[in-house]
């Protein structure tokens, strides 16, 4: 069973080109399911869009629950002219997200808003929300600086998406059970590579792809590409237990709701 628990929606930049492109829930959606994906997380580019308004990824995170119903688990890109515009974080009581997403790249948190990160940390975890925060080997969104906030929010469960780089993020993981990392970005190449992971920390391995933004940087087909992705997973990891994972860290040891969703072929004709 394959689980994504890292992909995008709405404007990126395609390679090499500088118009943007749009990425709708319709083709995102409509991939994955081709691709035989079972359930994904999903947070929206348009976040980090100036001029695409709180009211239009609210739209589009309709749009993308009428494309996958049970299928979509969806995340709220927490950019800094988001929670400005909406500081009561109003967004979560539509029932459209089931976690936030922080990028520091996009948005410096912890460099420059740390007492804002705070507070939406502590919210989340009243609301036993799951939280992603884009991880790299730089200055506050390294796995060493984020870990201070696992320790800070020990009911929080995070996904350290892109577990880069991999020995420093496995050595938080061993530490901080809350933790989580997604392989988003990650090569054939690189899953050759990986430092020898203990049982406990492959056990909170998550499934990613980073779709479309990474397709975006190569001419392959969509379909072909993805395939690519989960069968240089598979080689290295148990899609299995990387799918028992993500529902872990989507709902911690909870039963979660998809399984009382309705589907589109269930729900009863007018």
């Amino acid at each position: 069973m394959i689980c994504d628990a890292h992909v995008h929606v709405g404007y990126y930049t395609r390679f090499e080109r500088d118009e943007p492109f749009y990425w709708s829930p319709r083709k995102v959606a409509g991939v994955l399911a081709r691709c035989g994906v079972r359930e994904f997380i999903v947070s929206s580019t348009n976040a980090q869009v100036s001029g695409i308004s709180r009211a239009d990824i609210l739209r589009e995170a309709r749009e993308m629950r009428l494309r996958a119903d049970a299928r979509v688990h969806q995340f709220y890109w927490l950019s800094g002219r988001l929670y400005d515009e909406d500081p009561r974080l109003s967004f979560l009581d539509t029932g459209l997200f089931e976690g936030l997403k922080f990028h520091e790249l996009e948005t410096p948190w912890m460099q420059w808003r740390k007492d804002d990160l705070l507070r939406v940390l502590a919210i989340a975890e009243e609301r036993r929300l799951p939280v992603m925060f884009h991880c790299a080997p730089l200055p506050d969104c390294s796995a060493a600086d984020l870990a201070t906030l696992a320790e800070r929010f020990p009911a929080v469960r995070f996904d350290f998406a892109h577990f880069n780089p991999a020995d420093e993020t496995a050595a938080v993981m061993e530490r901080c059970p809350n933790v989580f990392a997604d392989v988003a970005t990650f090569t054939a190449c690189e899953y050759e590579t990986l430092p020898e992971l203990s049982p406990d920390v492959r056990s909170r391995i998550l499934f990613g792809t980073d779709f479309p933004a990474m397709h975006a940087r190569t001419d392959g087909g969509l379909s072909d590409w993805y395939r690519s992705r989960i069968r240089a997973f598979a080689r290295q990891f148990d899609v299995d237990c990387a799918a028992r994972a993500f529902r872990r860290f989507l709902f911690g040891n909870e039963p979660g709701p998809a399984a009382s969703r309705r589907t589109h072929s269930e729900t009863p004709a007018p």
